[in-house]
């Protein structure tokens, strides 16, 4: 639904009433940035797919598997992040006067900050659950089962 929306909402609000000249840049950047942003979801959803699974995955398959994983995922958020600001540049352009502008880039802001310290929370939390309950997490590990039937036993 993001991903519709984010296509639709562009192309059918946003543009009406703007003139959009080739020799603007930042409409420009603004514009490839988002097909790219675009293009690594969905290759992201495509390389979930590929994941390496089973009890007991090639090493240098996985590695490199979680590699790339990391690495479009971070690229996606770090362009994410940027086209929302140029987006925000390109329409107080066009429509806002830069004093009120603001009122755009703190809310921006305060919601990227507040996703970054969650992300961070859940992170840690993840970090700190693994290491209390090691058997629950390498499910596909013989001995690791058998502790956890042990465990609930």
């Amino acid at each position: 639904a993001a991903m519709i929306a984010a296509f639709v909402i562009p192309f059918t609000t946003f543009t009406k009433g703007m003139e959009i000249s080739e020799e603007e840049s930042l409409v420009q950047a603004h514009a490839i940035i988002g097909i790219t942003i675009m293009a690594l979801v969905g290759f992201h959803a495509v390389w979930a797919i590929v994941q390496p699974r089973g009890a007991s995955p090639n090493p240098r398959w996985l590695f490199a598997w979680r590699l790339v994983h990391s690495v479009a995922g971070y690229l996606t958020a770090a362009l994410a992040v940027a086209n929302v600001y140029i987006g925000l540049s390109v329409y107080s352009d066009e429509f806002d006067p830069p004093e009120n502008m603001a009122a755009w880039y703190v809310p921006a802001t305060v919601v990227f900050v507040a996703l970054v310290a969650l992300g961070v929370l859940l992170e840690v939390g993840k970090r700190s659950y693994e290491a209390n309950h090691p058997a629950v997490i390498n499910k596909g590990d013989e001995q690791a089962s058998k502790a956890v039937e042990e465990h609930v036993d």
